[in-house]
């Protein structure tokens, strides 16, 4: 009943990212997840001096460490936007990998560059059950080992294998963006 309801009817999402300066990536992965009807969502800034906008005061904040301790809160957790390939970033991504959540998990940007990059976040990363992974076709070449070329000219056999590879829900993102499910 929708007279029956109030923002924690509608889900709460965790957004990790917005690394020293890119907190726009982090406010924009916010502002959507508001505007596409979740209820409560919270920013997790790897930078320490990240501010929550006096603008948007709708969009909470947590820290990174904060969303670990408290995976089962989140309906979706979110980990990319603005997320940097620094130590700060590489060791939040293998806390998270290594615990093997049960959540829902996103992984854009570069936490699947340090995936890519990584063989033990690699490894880890396969096993994990109820993720989404949204590369572009640059992110989807380094997670495949081939070119962006590559991916870009059959964009069906990059999805393909990127689902099969990963064990992931995988939006292939583009002109023309793909959607493979599991």
């Amino acid at each position: 009943k929708l007279n029956d309801t109030n923002k924690g009817s509608f889900g709460t999402v965790a957004i990790v990212g917005g690394n020293v300066g890119m907190h726009g990536a982090l406010y924009l992965a916010g502002s959507a997840a508001m505007l596409l009807g979740s209820g409560k969502v919270v920013l997790a800034s790897l930078d320490e001096n990240f501010a929550t906008d006096i603008l948007m005061p709708e969009l909470m904040q947590a820290r990174p460490k904060d969303v670990l301790k408290n995976l089962n809160e989140y309906s979706v957790i979110v980990v990319g936007p603005g997320f940097g390939r620094d130590e700060r970033a590489l060791k939040f991504l293998t806390k998270l990998i290594n615990m093997k959540p049960e959540a829902k998990l996103i992984f854009d940007a570069d936490a699947l560059n340090l995936i890519s990059e990584n063989m033990s976040l690699h490894q880890g990363f396969k096993t994990i059950m109820n993720k989404i992974i949204t590369p572009h076709p640059g992110e989807a070449g380094r997670l495949l080992k081939i070119s962006t070329t590559a991916v870009s000219q059959n964009r069906i056999k990059a999805i393909n294998n990127l689902k099969a590879q990963y064990n992931a829900v995988t939006l292939l993102k583009g002109a023309g963006s793909l959607i493979e499910d599991n």
